[in-house]
């Protein structure tokens, strides 16, 4: 079961993981747009949100590698 803050922890380690890069703050929204569309979307197929916010996190990869991406 997904807790509450979990798509804003993951944020926050993608803004340090990605600390580096100069757009951080465009890839950080931009992500977190993806994330909440993911979430809505599996909702919408009748997941519980807290499930749906735990699906959205696997399917869009650890924040290193997000990160690592950019």
């Amino acid at each position: 079961m997904a807790q509450p803050g979990l798509i804003a922890a993951y944020l926050s380690e993608l803004r340090y993981s990605a600390a580096r890069l100069g757009d951080i703050d465009d890839i950080v929204a931009e992500v977190e747009d993806h994330l909440r569309c993911g979430v809505e979307a599996a909702v919408a197929r009748g997941l519980s949100q807290s499930d749906a916010v735990t699906e959205a996190l696997a399917r869009f990869g650890s924040a290193p590698l997000v990160a690592n991406t950019f």
